[in-house]
């Protein structure tokens, strides 16, 4: 029937019948794509809320110090870096207390612009020599990323009551470990490396994971100390209690016999009940032969004014330099004047002594000012066996434990002046 008035109709009808069509069909179109945007829209403000109201942190702030402002979000982050830090040395992580802790480091931290990305512009980082607990609180805002600031609070934490002894992870070398923790290159190569290579004296940071940690541990958590009148106080004070009619120099041990006699170069036979072994003599028993790193020590006298004096200050862009301290700063004993006296440690260098005195002096005008001569040369101090060189595995050795043979320094315990005093209590102890 209707075919039949189709046909009926004129054609004039029949085009406007087919526009009609059309444009109810446009319209049916357009109201789908409104209606299925809307619902888009819709969902999507649905997903941000959610996104804003249970993903992301929030802004909230729940801790204020001095003039920095610390949100829930920020204490989140926190969390998630301590966490990771837990999982990495294998520890429980309990977030209860974790959460206290966090919002302690915040107000510890005081200085560290904790959330804010900054480049690296300075070419020197300024370290206080006194309280070194806040060493990786100062550099923060200047040579770190967001995630380096964390990951040092978590390391903090984590390495807070760290025990070498105790530690059954695999040994690897520092920078490997530094790496694994996620610190970022510009951390490593701008503090890590400058200040730990002047601490182990080798600058790619070969030295065991393990011995790291425990300096680190002992940084983050003591003061670093300095003597008024210089290093060399500490073995006279030893020295003082000490019967010098006992002491035997210039003879050197070359064999052990029965293990309770020691024979020297010189044809000498001392016989004892107990005899300690330290230093080069340790090898009479272990026969191991123990490595060495060197160090160079040059100081240099002023009378121009040395800005931030009391810090140690690192040159990580420095293919000379490791680092400069000013002790006179700390103590006016190692200045019999009112000028400054530098010590400026070098781990390596291929020039002559005289060219390296011209090349230091001008580095220090170029860094505090003055011409490069009223930077006095005093005297340089090169030391073949600064420190003990302490691989991979270094603290897996086995210790000899023998009937009236002791072993001590700090091939027992650890390469520092630390290890060498501890090695002896237990060295007395044994007695």
């Amino acid at each position: 029937m209707q075919n039949s008035d189709n046909k009926n109709l004129s054609t004039s009808d029949r085009r406007r019948l087919a526009v009609k069509g059309r444009t109810n069909s446009t319209r049916q179109k357009l109201l789908f794509i409104i209606i299925g945007g809307s619902l888009i829209i819709i969902a999507a403000i649905l997903a941000a809320g959610y996104i804003v109201a249970f993903v992301m942190p929030p802004r909230e702030v729940i801790v204020k110090v001095n003039e920095t402002n610390y949100s829930r979000g920020d204490l989140i982050k926190a969390l998630r870096v301590r966490q990771e830090g837990a999982k990495f040395f294998g520890m429980d992580f309990e977030a209860s207390k974790e959460i206290f802790e966090a919002l302690q480091l915040f107000i510890e931290d005081e200085q560290v612009e904790l959330f804010k990305d900054e480049s690296v512009s300075l070419t020197q980082t300024l370290q206080n020599v006194r309280d070194i607990s806040k060493v990786f609180s100062t550099i923060f805002s200047n040579i770190t990323t967001v995630s380096d600031k964390l990951k040092i609070l978590s390391l903090k934490n984590s390495l807070s009551n760290y025990n070498i002894e105790e530690d059954k992870t695999d040994d690897i070398t520092t920078l490997r470990f530094l790496k694994q923790y996620g610190f970022s290159e510009i951390m490593i190569d701008n503090f890590f490396i400058p200040f730990f290579s002047g601490i182990f004296h080798e600058k790619t940071l070969d030295t065991s994971s393990k011995f790291f940690k425990y300096v680190f541990s002992n940084f983050n958590n003591g003061l670093a100390s300095l003597p008024e009148k210089g290093m060399q106080v500490i073995p006279e004070q030893l020295m003082s209690k000490i019967d010098i009619e006992r002491v035997m120099m210039e003879k050197t041990a070359i064999n052990l016999d029965d293990g309770n006699k020691v024979i020297f170069d010189d044809g000498d036979i001392i016989k004892g009940e107990n005899i300690i072994l330290t230093g080069e003599s340790t090898t009479l028993a272990e026969k191991i032969k123990y490595e060495y790193n060197e160090v160079n020590t040059i100081y240099f006298t002023t009378e121009n004014e040395i800005e931030n004096g009391d810090y140690i200050h690192l040159f990580p862009e420095d293919d000379l330099i490791n680092n400069i301290a000013i002790p006179s700063s700390i103590s006016s004993a190692y200045s019999n004047s009112h000028s400054h006296l530098i010590s400026i440690t070098i781990l390596e260098y291929d020039c002559s002594d005289l060219e390296l005195i011209k090349k230091i002096q001008k580095r220090l005008s170029n860094y505090y000012g003055g011409e490069p001569g009223s930077y006095e040369f005093l005297r340089t101090f090169s030391i073949s066996k600064a420190t003990i060189k302490q691989p991979v595995g270094h603290f897996e050795r086995k210790k000899i434990v023998k009937n009236g043979l002791i072993i001590a320094g700090e091939q027992s315990t650890n390469g520092s002046i630390e290890g060498a005093i501890i090695s002896g209590l237990n060295a007395a102890d044994q007695l």
